[in-house]
């Protein structure tokens, strides 16, 4: 695994105390050849667009078929070939309905609480995440995923790999640390990535 440290570019912290003790985001690359062939064809169609299927199969909104049940498989596979050598900071943007707020400026109310979500997590290894047009009255996640966690950075197999993407595991809760509102006038809230089992 190759690692580049990255500065806290892009994040206004006057009078605001990192909650993470000034962890900076990790460029990490990943060994892609040591995937299985079934994994990387996986990897590579998550990627490019059939994360929309698999997930909304994982959060119960849609049939979980035979054909998705071994794609997710493959998925999982492939990231627990590659669990983090240490703590590593990514971010993330959502719609605020995606976390069950009817708007944005709701988002300080999610400290000290848990959100929980089924599906893989699409995050970026950059101080500020891809925007997507999708996302309604967006908020940034900026998250801390603990060494261990098994994760994959899909770079060449992305049509996008400017957006430095990290693949983390499904079935993760994430516990809500601190909000703050950036220069941008965006919501960005603070979390970790809790293991398996939920424990801190």
């Amino acid at each position: 695994m190759a690692v580049e440290l990255q500065e806290l570019g892009g994040l206004a912290l006057t009078d605001f105390l990192d909650p993470f003790d000034g962890l900076g985001y990790s460029y990490l690359t990943h060994p892609i050849g040591q995937l299985t062939e079934e994994e990387r064809t996986q990897i590579e169609w998550y990627a490019l667009g059939g994360f929309d299927l698999i997930n909304r199969a994982l959060r119960g909104l849609t049939l979980m078929t035979s054909d998705l049940e071994e794609r997710v498989s493959l998925i999982r596979s492939a990231l627990h070939r590659f669990p983090l050598e240490f703590d590593t900071r990514v971010t993330r943007e959502i719609g605020a309905a995606d976390i069950g707020l009817s708007a944005s400026d709701e988002a300080p109310q999610l400290v000290g609480r848990p959100l929980r979500d089924a599906a893989f997590l699409s995050t970026s290894m950059k101080p500020d995440p891809p925007r997507s047009p999708t996302h309604r009255d967006p908020i940034e996640l900026d998250l801390r995923v603990p060494a261990g966690t098994p994760a994959l950075a899909v770079g060449s197999l992305s049509d996008y790999p400017l957006e430095r993407e990290l693949l983390v595991i499904d079935a993760r809760q994430i516990f809500i640390v601190e909000s703050q509102k950036r220069d941008t006038k965006r919501w960005r809230l603070y979390g970790v990535v809790l293991p398996e089992g939920g424990v801190l």
